[in-house]
């Protein structure tokens, strides 16, 4: 999307709606900004390619701190198209308390990025047993202790998955027939998406990682 496109939408926003801008070549969490509309945007590095997208303010947290999940496919054939699941992925945790309503500009990277490279550097790391990563079949066991349909909620999670992967055949496609295009090429790929949960368990997707 165009900035001046993302403006004219956002024209009825208040200052509760808030925005996440990540640089494309950005790592451990460098460049990232969050801000809402009438708060820094004018101050981003617009020259810059990124993605600009509405955050989501209310996560799931796990004892107080936002996480993320991890989740590997492998697509094995585009045509037709074979996707597998991989059920060890990851979750990643914040390692500083949530929290959403403090001004733009003095947002606390620790309480909304689960970079495990960035969180290293946080007063609040406990380099503990696992750090702030556990296993997704742990955090499944956590919410079916809480009391949630976990089948319910992975069905849910790998539709969103594989909505989003379905989407990127097309362009898998093209890139196929560029490099590789004898139909008997055995080119796969391994995709990490990432995702996080809404407060009542809505599976929102963040990105994809090839």
């Amino acid at each position: 999307m165009e900035i001046s496109k993302h403006h004219e939408e956002t024209k009825s926003d208040t200052d509760k709606d808030f925005y996440i801008w990540k640089p494309d070549e950005g790592t451990g969490g460098g460049g990232i900004e969050l801000f809402n509309r009438n708060h820094q945007f004018t101050e981003v590095n617009r020259t810059t390619p990124a993605v600009l997208q509405r955050y989501t303010p209310n996560p799931y947290l796990l004892k107080g701190k936002k996480v993320d999940l991890r989740l590997f496919f492998l697509i094995s054939q585009i045509n037709p198209t074979k996707i597998y699941y991989f059920k060890g992925g990851l979750v990643r945790s914040c390692t500083a308390d949530y929290e959403i309503s403090v001004p733009s500009n003095e947002w606390d990277p620790y309480a909304h990025l689960t970079n495990i490279t960035l969180n290293q550097n946080s007063p609040n790391m406990d380099f503990g047993e696992n750090g702030t990563v556990i296993t997704y079949k742990k955090f499944l066991t956590i919410l079916q202790a809480e009391g949630h349909n976990i089948e319910e909620l992975e069905n849910k999670i790998v539709e969103v998955c594989l909505e989003v992967l379905l989407s990127v055949i097309p362009n898998l496609m093209v890139w196929r027939e560029t490099i590789s295009p004898t139909l008997n090429s055995r080119c796969f790929q391994v995709v990490g998406l990432d995702l996080l949960l809404t407060s009542d368990l809505k599976p929102v997707f963040i990105e994809l990682n090839d």
